[in-house]
């Protein structure tokens, strides 16, 4: 038991909690509306909720686990608590602000060739016929369509930003079993998450351009 405790779950357990801890960076990342001020200002919010969690949890875990054998005091949790959250919180942002001007600037570039390119092949991309270009769809006429090279990136550009492009027109669920700790082990618990599922209608081509000028007006 100890060797799977020492060896196996907390292990895992780490390395899972910093994948998670940088994918929260995603959110911070994604404020892109108010530029450079508002991916900053969202990341050190983010930064500031999860920073308190993390470090009662480090606070709680090193009282517990390492004050009895270690020099150092509880508090020394706290602080590894809080300086993992902002190091692992950052990594997303950090990219954001290096990398946002320019895919500021290519999706600037882009929008104006979207609703060209779908009304001129939207028959062809339509498989089904039924007035709305699913995200199968464009992945068929990526392999399927003869295009040239700047009609390839159009279309590629349009499977990749379907979400902004189109509307929710479905939602499906699945269920997943996560391990889940619960005090010193832990036990496989049902996930429900749900999924949209995009597509692209004729009446969403003329938002797509004002959209991306006022998203990304700041940058």
């Amino acid at each position: 038991m100890d060797f799977f405790m020492n060896y196996i779950y907390l292990p895992f357990t780490a390395l899972l909690t910093l994948a998670v801890t940088v994918a929260m960076g995603a959110i911070p990342a994604s404020a892109v509306a108010g530029g450079r001020r508002g991916v900053v200002g969202a990341t050190l919010l983010t930064m500031a909720i999860i920073g308190a969690i993390y470090a009662g949890f480090g606070y709680m875990i090193w009282d517990v686990a390492f004050y009895r054998s270690s020099d150092w005091p509880p508090s020394a949790g706290a602080y590894i608590g809080l300086a993992l959250a902002v190091v692992c919180i950052a990594i997303c942002p950090i990219h954001t602000l290096l990398t946002g001007g320019t895919r500021a600037q290519f999706l600037r570039d882009m929008a104006p060739r979207v609703q060209p390119f779908v009304e001129r092949y939207f028959a062809a991309i339509d498989s089904d016929g039924n007035g709305v270009i699913t995200e199968e769809e464009l992945k068929k006429a990526v392999k399927s369509l003869g295009l040239d090279s700047e009609e390839m990136t159009t279309l590629k550009h349009i499977k990749d930003e379907l979400s902004e492009i189109g509307h929710v027109i479905s939602t499906y669920t699945t269920t997943t079993l996560v391990w889940t700790p619960i005090g010193k082990g832990g036990m496989m618990l049902p996930r429900t998450t749900t999924h949209n599922v995009y597509g692209i209608t004729a009446e969403d081509l003329p938002g797509y351009q004002p959209r991306v000028i006022e998203k990304y007006k700041h940058w």
